[in-house]
């Protein structure tokens, strides 16, 4: 299986960005990998950018994916911890912040990359 990941990682291919639930951005929208990867998703509302590879690295290396670093950056902390989006919701009587919007947008993430490689590499998704 290792040998089948370097021989997909060493081909140029792209990121169909689709929505989950079958909502498209574009039709068929391709994007090289690196542009994808690095491309800005979430802006807060003190203006501090995420790019994907931002919010999954953060996740991965901060918050409890390879291990847990006590020192969280500032940023990404005001994202996850401090609603920094500023998004709140009102339901009935009820309201209050947004949470995990980073964990969220992660989950996205992990769509578009299934959805992608469902098209190029459908024998290694079932």
């Amino acid at each position: 299986m290792q040998d089948e990941f370097l021989k997909l990682n060493q081909k140029k291919w792209g990121i169909n960005l689709k929505l989950g639930w079958g909502i498209k951005l574009k039709l068929d929208t391709w994007k090289e990998f690196d542009v994808w990867w690095q491309k800005i998703v979430i802006i807060d509302a003190k203006k501090q950018k995420f790019s994907r590879k931002d919010l999954i690295l953060a996740l991965a290396n901060k918050v409890g994916g390879a291990h847990v670093d006590p020192e969280l950056d500032a940023d990404y902390a005001a994202l996850s911890r401090d609603n920094s989006m500023g998004c709140f919701y009102e339901v009935a009587d009820d309201t209050g912040p947004v949470t995990d919007i980073e964990l969220v947008s992660c989950r996205q993430i992990a769509e578009e990359i299934l959805v992608s490689l469902k098209k190029v590499r459908p024998d290694l998704i079932g």
